[in-house]
């Protein structure tokens, strides 16, 4: 299946309460690897099975019944692979884990067990005519890269973003209006990110300013930047 949405591009996906948050949505290339690679873990538990019933019953060859539950309990676990694994852990197969992505409600947020259900459900839907040619036309064009059980449940694809690391909270003064926070919060966030002379001239300024404003704030010293960092109580 040709790889038709860039993996990196970011659309607007809109949640009917809460407003449209921004995702990289998931292309069809990367769906395409994870789901080849959750259907090859299902196929060699398959094998192992194959092969136990080869050993245990040597000869002998399954009846027409025998083949029609192995269908309906082909189809059925991958109903069951899917879905239990999106549902505890959170949006994620094996395959998807691999490639990086996730599924998401319109809220960004892991799916409930309701909308894994209703989205794996429309699995043989999205999957005519066959080899999931619906559901990849859809992924493929659509403005949200939302198959059909996707659209149905409520959800989409996107690439998973890792957690952003906990910051310990500024050493800031109660009486701190919010202007002031926001700026004493945004030189604590970017001052590693500042050039040298830049940077001591910002500190500089700011020290005069907060001596006066708050004058037990910082410490005595000669860096102004030293004094921001330790009256915030930055590293």
């Amino acid at each position: 299946m040709a790889d038709t949405t860039p993996a990196t591009s970011t659309r607007s996906v809109q949640a009917p309460q809460k407003g449209p948050f921004e995702h990289a949505i998931a292309s069809v290339g990367s769906r395409s690897a994870a789901y080849i690679i959750d259907m090859l873990v299902l196929f060699l538990g398959w094998l192992l099975i194959a092969s136990v019933a080869a050993v245990t019953h040597p000869g002998q060859l399954p009846s027409v019944e025998t083949l029609l539950w192995v269908t309906a309990l082909w189809l059925l676990s991958q109903f069951l692979l899917f879905s239990l694994q999106e549902a505890c852990f959170r949006g994620q197969t094996y395959g998807k884990r691999f490639m990086g992505i996730e599924v998401v409600d319109t809220r960004g947020r892991p799916p409930g067990f309701r909308a894994v259900l209703l989205r794996n459900l429309m699995r043989p839907v999205d999957n005519l005519p066959f080899g999931f040619a619906l559901g990849t036309l859809l992924v493929g064009l659509g403005p949200t890269g939302r198959r059909l059980g996707d659209r149905v449940a409520g959800t989409c694809v996107v690439h998973a973003t890792p957690p952003s690391p906990a910051r310990a909270p500024l050493s800031i003064p109660e009486d701190a209006t919010p202007a002031e926070i926001a700026l004493l919060e945004t030189w604590a966030h970017r001052v590693h990110t500042l050039d040298t002379a830049p940077r001591d001239a910002l500190a500089q300024r700011l020290t005069a300013w907060a001596d006066t404003r708050w004058p037990e704030l910082l410490p005595a010293g000669d860096d102004p930047v030293q004094r921001l960092r330790a009256g915030l109580g930055t590293s």
